[in-house]
């Protein structure tokens, strides 16, 4: 498989959706309830932006091989 290949392969799989995130159980036991809540909303925030961010170049990108 080359680099296009599997560059197609991971934009097919991004606009399926979101990725689902399992934590195991060390994951869980770092975190601690009695952290900051908005921490955690804005680590969630920018998360989604960032996904946005990812798949709007998707659409870009495949918008300008189109055009080519």
């Amino acid at each position: 498989m080359d680099d296009k290949d599997i560059l197609d392969e991971l934009k097919e799989r991004i606009k399926e959706g979101p990725v689902i995130f399992t934590p195991d159980n060390d994951f869980l036991d770092r975190l601690n309830p009695e952290d900051n809540i908005e921490l955690f909303k804005d680590a969630i925030k920018d998360a989604a932006d960032s996904y946005d961010q990812d798949i709007n170049k998707l659409n870009d990108d495949e918008n300008f091989d189109k055009s080519i």
